[in-house]
């Protein structure tokens, strides 16, 4: 990994460590901007069929215990719930939990025996960075990388961001900014 590259890291969330389900809770966080984070909560459970039993209460618990707190706009549309166990899941439910849109994006991931208890943070972390993050992609080989890698972003989104607009949750606010741009830009025309 570069050093220009975001990762997964290590994310308390106090309801995880509560539920009385016997499974495997964890949670990552990645920043991609101050105000624009994701978060993952994994669920490792080495029997499938608790998987396809229990999906939708894992779900409710995370809706219930994690998202109603104060999420900025993109955390709320960027929390993944990751499913994870030795066994295959049945293709239909992994499917079902996987196209399930309510509330958050979900998905299964089978992992091998050999995933080991006492390097299961790192492992987890490399796992999420490559199913979620595309680590693994690689856009151009033998490209040598820049000393500083350049930001196109656009003059809105600049200011988008100068603003503290990325995470704002009050329509109103974001109407008058959008308002605003629209005349600015009518009044260019001219």
């Amino acid at each position: 990994m570069n050093k220009h590259q975001i990762s997964f890291k290590r994310k308390r969330i106090d309801f995880l460590s509560e539920q009385d389900l016997d499974t495997d809770f964890s949670a990552y966080e990645v920043e991609f901007y101050p105000d624009a984070k994701a978060t993952c909560i994994c669920c490792l459970n080495t029997d499938a069929q608790f998987i396809k039993e229990s999906w939708r209460d894992v779900m409710d618990f995370a809706v219930n215990d994690y998202m109603v707190n104060n999420l900025s706009e993109f955390e709320a549309w960027n929390t993944y719930l990751v499913f994870l166990s030795h066994q295959e899941l049945e293709k239909e439910v992994q499917y079902e939990i996987e196209n399930d849109k309510f509330s958050m994006r979900k998905l299964f991931i089978q992992i091998s025996e050999r995933y080991a208890e006492d390097s299961r943070d790192a492992e987890l972390i490399s796992l999420l960075n490559k199913k979620l993050l595309l680590h693994d992609v690689d856009l151009g080989k033998g490209a040598a990388p820049a000393s500083e890698p350049e930001k196109n972003i656009s003059s809105i989104s600049l200011d988008i961001l100068k603003k503290g607009l990325a995470g704002e949750r009050n329509k109103e606010i974001k109407n008058s900014w959008l308002e605003s741009k629209i005349a600015d830009r009518k009044n260019d025309e001219n």
